[in-house]
């Protein structure tokens, strides 16, 4: 009995175990029919023991991962894009020009007005990289390396060979007419009133010399050595002074009677309209006056008032005195008549004054007190106009102006004089090879200036870059405007050239972590549906082969398993009912038959479940025994990894992938497109947004990086140079380079110097003086004032009237010395109109003296009256008589000019002077000049290079008509200026956001690019088929550079030997859970498949009824 129970026990737990595990793996068996199951449950362990997590965190973080991403969005951007669209326009997808029209209608629409650049911001970020050592050392080498080119070596001296050439074919005619261009051209820069500085900020001269008038005065009487109280000085200044009015007569005498007919019946013009509306009142003032005067009934006057009303009268047409008056004064005789008898007047007057000036007598003291008091009055009238000097701007004043323009048509008269086209020739002859041969450092630009332009650019930025910014006038219409460019350079640049500008803006470390975070934030969801869909793919045999080749094989054992175990319950069984010693009768068959059925199969589950738990128990290895896939676990990892190679990754499958996904794309891109839209507008403000503030952020900082490379700066100052280098040489950059190295300081330094040691310029001056004849200063006189112009702003005339008013306000008591000189002019014209017997009666009556009385009565009772009435009249129209008259016209052209008789005199003066004199003088005048104030040198520095400028401007025009720019050798000037181009590339702009420039907020910013890039349903259709032709011109190299760079990513990720290498380091517990999440359904269903040992009990009963075990 005990060997026919062991038998049958071991059978049971055989067959139960091997009909479970062939039901489960047959053609039609549980894994073929419920496949999905099984596909899931890989798919399952696949995710959560495979590629966890946390195994795709530490895939995400490996150093050769980091390296790949960012090899592949260079790869991308830098030659996939560039390769595929070299030379396409974006123009070219835009149909019509409907997106780009669309871009600017919505920068055109959106409001920014509170748009304003952070002058302050952008100059104090700047500022403290300029002023940084490390910049100023990048400077100096630059400019070090700059300073040892030459012209030569710049590629210019072709240029300026042709320029010598065409100047040494200059004939004499040529050359005057250049020089008077070049004059003309100097003198409109000093009278342009673009040149003015009324809108700086610039201190008073009084300010900067803190001096006033006196002290001036004062300081000029110590330097000339006048002491007025020597009675030697006084007989000077009598005979200086006498033969000063000698020269002003001659010069009044000749030049008054045409000065005033050419200007006087203008001025009759402007008075007249005022004159005759005021006509009766001036009738009543003069018959006042008479009347007045002849309080005892005098007869002349009696008659004089007769004929002064008879003369008031209107004449037979109708006339009155004044027009009568008037229209005999503009009739040519006439006039030249008033205006001699003027001219005669105004000379009489000189002429007195110099008879009495030849009859003092320096013994008496009234005429030393009369000398006297004309020297202070010349002085109060020297303090009064050193006092306006000194009340004037320090720069851009009008005396300095005078004096600038005098000198300059001084110097080009004399150069017009004295150098010859042949002087000219001599001279580039001699220095030109040298000119063009030699380094900048060897010609000028010696180690010291090098340093002083270091200081000079970083102190200009410090002191005036702020004010350069805030000139730029950036608002909300030159930022649009900028925009508008921007959006046509976007869609008329060649995209390929655009993408490779991008390639230094584009944040490559960011879009590479984003894209590695994006791609194995999606790795385990895309290897599972990948898996999914490739085990899907597989026929029933093959699925079945599958499961078998995983687990199936693996569960084979659990058959030899159950047998044993089996064969052990069946010994147990055998001995407990051979113990028994029972047998079976026909009656109690039933309830055996019922009793073994029960334990057959409560031995065959028992068995069924030890075997499975067989499988993996125990872990370790123990009296020889150890479970079978814990034993076997290399060999379970193995067939994994075949399994990982074959369905869930490799070329083929990866390469599938892309071509079905690209071919999905191409389908639906319109869709794609459209959804990617949605998205965004769904998404703004947690993936536009955070799009914008990061090239808000960014963007500056990489604008700088590509500006600041060296292709990009040889393109920028070619592009400047084009655009006009001489816009750059104004006068004020002229005038803040002069003053930064100090070029009037050092000047006058060297002249001092020179002056000292070898007498130079005293010796120059005085054989120059004395080589001009009186035709010379002729033609010297007349030619600066033929430059000469008087001012063109009205404020000038305006400020003159400011002057005269005090000498209008007292005119009436200066009249008043004159009254004898105006009653006689009147007497001898009534005296003409009388009668003989008149005549006689009015000399017999005193009648000039009765004539002096009413006119003195006149001015000094009736005219200041009036005078102050009209003085606002007088004032408007002797002003626009002035503009009218001299406005813009030069001094010849107003009638003043030097005759042959001053130029005689000047030449008698001139070779007069002694060199030694002028050594002196020369000498005292820059010790002086040395001890003026550097910041009103610095001030007369700017005036002067106002003069200079404009011939800055002739050499920047002429490079520039020779097409300069197509010589330069730009690279090698980029190249020189790499010190500072690399430490800009670093630190320019960076931690500075365009919202900040622009003085915005950060909200505010992005609301105004929101409502820039809010797109309505037909706008949206725009960009989606200009980005549709895009896509499909860059479609197939994208999707080539795809499958080639993923192909190397998922060898580098390897899923297979992740997939071993995870199995073989799972402990035997880990182990038994893998298996278990895979084949649980199926353990469960031999463990249940054991109950079928009840039926093994029937037929085993009667087996062993037969073979007699009962």
């Amino acid at each position: 009995m005990l060997a026919i129970e062991t038998i049958l026990g071991a059978l049971t737990g055989y067959f139960t175990n091997d009909i479970a595990i062939r039901q489960l793996f047959s053609e039609k068996g549980m894994v073929v029919r419920e496949r999905e199951q099984f596909t899931s449950l890989i798919v399952q362990v696949l995710k959560d023991n495979i590629i966890d997590a946390d195994t795709i965190d530490l895939l995400r973080e490996r150093p050769e991962m980091v390296a790949f991403f960012d090899e592949f969005v260079h790869a991308i951007f830098n030659e996939a894009l560039p390769g595929a669209l070299l030379e396409k326009r974006l123009s070219v997808f835009d149909e019509n020009g409907a997106l780009q029209g669309i871009l600017k209608g919505h920068i055109a629409e959106a409001a920014i007005s509170e748009a304003r650049l952070d002058a302050a911001l952008v100059h104090a970020h700047f500022d403290t990289w300029v002023q940084s050592e490390d910049f100023k050392q990048a400077l100096s080498q630059a400019i070090q390396h700059v300073a040892t080119l030459s012209i030569k070596d710049l590629g210019l001296a072709a240029v300026l060979e042709e320029g010598f050439v065409a100047f040494e074919s200059m004939d004499d005619d040529a050359w005057q007419t250049w020089l008077t261009e070049q004059q003309e051209q100097i003198l409109h820069a000093l009278a342009n009133e673009t040149a003015s500085t009324e809108d700086e900020k610039i201190q008073s001269v009084k300010a900067l010399l803190s001096v006033d008038g006196e002290i001036l005065v004062r300081k000029v009487e110590v330097y000339l050595g006048i002491d007025f109280s020597a009675s030697e000085q006084q007989v000077n200044f009598k005979e200086r002074y006498t033969h000063f009015l000698e020269q002003l007569y001659v010069f009044a005498a000749r030049v008054l009677p045409q000065v005033l007919e050419a200007h006087l019946p203008a001025l009759v013009d402007a008075f007249y309209p005022m004159l005759q509306a005021d006509r009766q009142w001036l009738e009543q003032m003069v018959l006042d006056s008479i009347e007045a005067c002849n309080t005892d009934g005098n007869m002349i006057l009696s008659v004089a008032s007769g004929y002064v009303q008879k003369f008031f009268a209107p004449d037979a047409s109708g006339r009155d005195w004044l027009t009568r008056l008037y229209d005999t004064l503009i009739q040519a005789d006439e006039n030249n008549v008033l205006c001699t008898r003027v001219a005669d007047f105004l000379c009489g007057l000189i002429m007195k004054q110099i008879d009495e000036w030849r009859r003092l007598d320096l013994d008496d003291e009234d005429a030393v007190r009369k000398v006297h008091a004309y020297y202070q009055a010349g002085r109060a009238w020297a303090v009064k106009m050193a006092d306006a000097y000194l009340d004037m701007p320090a720069q851009g004043n009008s005396v300095h102006r005078i004096v600038l323009k005098s000198m300059v048509s001084m110097a080009f008269a004399w150069l017009r004089q004295s150098i010859t086209v042949e002087n000219m020739r001599d001279f580039l002859e001699k220095y030109k090879e040298q000119l063009i041969e030699q380094s900048f450092e060897a010609l000028f630009f010696n180690e010291k200036r090098q340093a002083q332009a270091v200081d000079y650019l970083c102190d200009w930025w410090h002191s005036e870059g702020k004010a350069w910014l805030l000139g730029l006038d950036v608002n909300e219409k030159s930022v649009k405007a900028l925009l508008y460019k921007v959006v046509d350079e976007i869609f008329d640049t060649p995209i390929g050239r655009f993408v490779d500008y991008l390639q230094g803006l584009l944040p490559y470390e960011q879009m590479a972590d984003s894209l590695r975070g994006l791609f194995f934030g999606q790795l385990r969801d895309f290897l599972a549906g990948l898996t999914q869909e490739q085990l899907e793919a597989l026929t029933h045999e093959e699925i079945r082969e599958v499961a078998l080749d995983m687990i199936g094989r693996e569960m084979r054992p659990l058959a030899y398993l159950g047998g044993g175990i089996g064969a052990i319950a069946g010994v147990a069984t055998g001995a407990a009912m051979q113990a028994s010693g029972g047998s079976v009768d026909q009656e109690q068959l039933a309830l055996v038959l019922a009793a073994r059925s029960g334990m057959y199969g409560a031995v065959g589950y028992g068995t069924n479940v030890m075997a499975v738990k067989g499988l993996f128990w125990p872990y370790k290895k123990t009296l020889g025994l150890q479970g079978l896939i814990s034993k076997n676990q290399t060999r379970f990892a193995n067939k994994m990894k075949s399994m990982a190679e074959n369905y869930i990754i490799n070329e083929e499958i990866w390469m599938q992938q892309v071509a079905r996904v690209s071919e999905r794309i191409g389908q639906h891109d319109d869709e794609i497109l459209r959804y990617g839209l949605h998205l965004m507008e769904q998404n703004r403000e947690h993936v536009v947004r955070p799009l914008v503030e990061m090239v808000s952020t960014q963007l500056p900082q990489r604008l700088c990086r590509g500006l600041f490379s060296e292709a990009q700066m040889v393109g920028l100052m070619q592009k400047l140079a084009t655009t006009g280098i001489q816009c750059y040489l104004n006068h004020r950059t002229v005038g803040n380079v002069a003053v930064r190295f100090q070029w009037l300081h050092r000047g006058i330094c060297k002249v001092a110097m020179a002056e000292a040691n070898e007498r130079v310029w005293s010796d120059k001056i005085t054989k120059t003086l004395h080589g001009l004849s009186e035709e010379r200063w002729v033609a010297l006189g007349n030619g600066v004032l033929q430059h000469w112009y008087l001012p063109k702003n009205e404020a000038v005339y305006e400020k003159a009237w400011q002057h005269i008013l005090p000498i209008y306000q007292d005119l009436s008591s200066r009249l008043l010395r004159y009254t004898h000189e105006i009653a006689g002019a009147l007497g001898d014209y009534i005296s003409k109109k009388l009668s003989f017997p008149l005549q006689l009666a009015y000399r017999m009556a005193s009648g000039d003296r009765q004539i002096e009385r009413v006119v003195a009565y006149f001015i000094e009772h009736q005219l200041p009256d009036y005078l102050a009435q009209r003085e606002e009249q007088v004032q408007m129209q002797l002003k626009r008589w002035a503009m009218a008259q001299f406005a813009g016209r030069h001094l010849m052209d107003c009638g003043v000019t030097i005759s042959e008789a001053q130029g005689q005199w000047l030449a008698q003066w001139s070779q007069g002077i002694q060199a030694d004199w002028v050594h002196r003088h020369i000498l005292n005048l820059l010790v002086h000049i040395e001890k003026w104030p550097n910041s009103y040198l610095d001030a007369l520095t700017k005036d002067v290079s106002v003069v200079v400028a404009p011939i800055l401007e002739v050499g920047a025009q002429y490079l520039q008509e020779m097409k300069m720019t197509s010589h330069i050798k730009w690279a090698l000037l980029a190249e020189r200026l790499s010190p500072v181009l690399d430490i800009a590339r670093k630190e320019a702009f960076c931690d500075v956001s365009i919202a900040e420039m622009l003085s915005l907020s950060e909200l505010r910013f992005w609301a105004w690019c929101d409502e820039i890039f809010r797109w309505s349903h037909i706008e949206k259709n725009s960009v989606i088929t200009c980005t549709q032709g895009l896509w499909r011109d860059v479609a197939p190299t994208f999707w080539q550079t795809i499958g080639q760079r993923g192909r190397v990513l998922m060898m580098m990720i390897d899923i297979p030997t992740l997939t071993y290498d995870r199995i073989c380091a799972l402990s035997p517990q880990e182990l038994e859970v893998m298996v278990r999440d895979i084949a649980q359904p199926y353990f469960t269903r031999v463990e249940r498949m054991g109950w079928l040992g009840a039926v093994v009990a029937i037929p085993a009963t009667i087996i062993s009824m037969i073979l007699g075990g009962m």
